[in-house]
């Protein structure tokens, strides 16, 4: 039952959205989309140009920094932290549960100890997206469709302008039906081609293309914030060690 559906979810469509969040993060999600682009414009944070002509914004921490998140968005991003805490530990028993625990181990060079899969550090991003002013309508995506490099993504739904991902038969799945109370969870490539390679588990985990549609002609700013599973550059998967 439940969990064949979770299996082909995770080697079809490399993806699964949790919903039903408690009020006090949907009310975080919603307040975040409308608190972000004034709060990270006002502190001037870099703005990237995407190929629609429109731009992004992106306040970037990491697990290891500790950093603050902005004045301006702290609350709002701390609720949800912590309600990724709760879903990363989760997705953490399921894909272990699903992969085997031998499988997620890794360590790097420095340190004999080895790590699993539960325990990788994280980077969080804030990402506005926003139209600028005769965007040009030459290019259909604001970011392209692409997988991601870590080994776990966890983004917050924007409905307005949902985040497309395809899956393993390259069709479409639409997001647009999630609201605030949800989260969409992504395998990211590095789970895959990285931590799994060369094993049999591999193959049970799909490593997803995700896109953003083109803002050209859209009023509305787009902001989500995203949790990244990610591991060490210097580390190194154990089940290689065997060879």
């Amino acid at each position: 039952g439940e969990h064949s559906r979770l299996d082909r979810l995770m080697a079809e469509e490399g993806a699964l959205a949790v919903v039903g969040f408690p009020p006090d993060y949907a009310s975080a999600v919603g307040s975040l989309k409308s608190s972000a682009p004034r709060c990270l414009t006002s502190l001037d944070y870099p703005q990237f140009y995407l190929p629609d002509g429109s731009q992004r914004r992106t306040f970037a921490t990491d697990s290891e920094a500790n950093s603050d998140y902005p004045a301006c968005i702290r609350r709002e991003s701390e609720t949800i932290s912590s309600h990724l805490d709760t879903v990363d530990s989760l997705m953490s028993r399921l894909i272990t549960a699903m992969a085997g625990k031998e499988n997620l181990v890794w360590r790097t060079h420095e340190d004999t100890k080895t790590r699993n899969f539960s325990s990788a550090q994280f980077k969080e991003h804030i990402h506005v997206y926003e139209p600028l002013e005769g965007a040009n309508d030459e290019s259909v995506w604001a970011s392209p469709f692409h997988t991601d490099n870590g080994l776990l993504l966890m983004i917050t739904p924007f409905r307005e302008h949902p985040l497309q991902i395809k899956d393993r038969q390259g069709r479409l799945v639409n997001t647009a039906k999630l609201g605030d109370d949800s989260l969409l969870v992504l395998v990211a490539s590095g789970l895959t081609d990285w931590l799994l390679h060369g094993t049999q588990s591999s193959t049970l985990f799909f490593p997803v293309p995700h896109a953003v549609p083109s803002l050209a002609n859209d009023l509305v700013a787009r902001t989500v914030f995203a949790r990244m599973k990610v591991v060490p550059l210097e580390a190194f998967p154990c089940n290689m060690m065997a060879d």
